[in-house]
């Protein structure tokens, strides 16, 4: 478990340095952050009552997030 939050750490740092600086590649890379949050969501309730709905409302807010990241990121020249 401390290998996947070095992981998870790792790469919303390289999302934030990304976003900072306007990369076209910040938009993917959010997407792939807001994905690690499905691995544990598994674990929290081990029936599984939670993972769909959590899997709904992560994936609406990478989309958004992704949708944002990619429009600033094609504004900027």
């Amino acid at each position: 478990m401390a290998l996947f939050a070095l992981t998870w750490g790792c790469v919303y740092i390289v999302t934030a340095v990304l976003t900072w600086r306007r990369s076209r590649f910040s938009a993917p890379i959010f997407v792939a952050a807001i994905g690690l949050l499905l691995f544990p969501a598994r674990f929290i309730v081990p029936g599984g009552e939670l993972f769909v709905p959590s899997m709904v409302i992560l994936t609406l807010v990478a989309f958004l997030g992704h949708r944002y990241l990619h429009r600033t990121s094609q504004s900027d020249p």
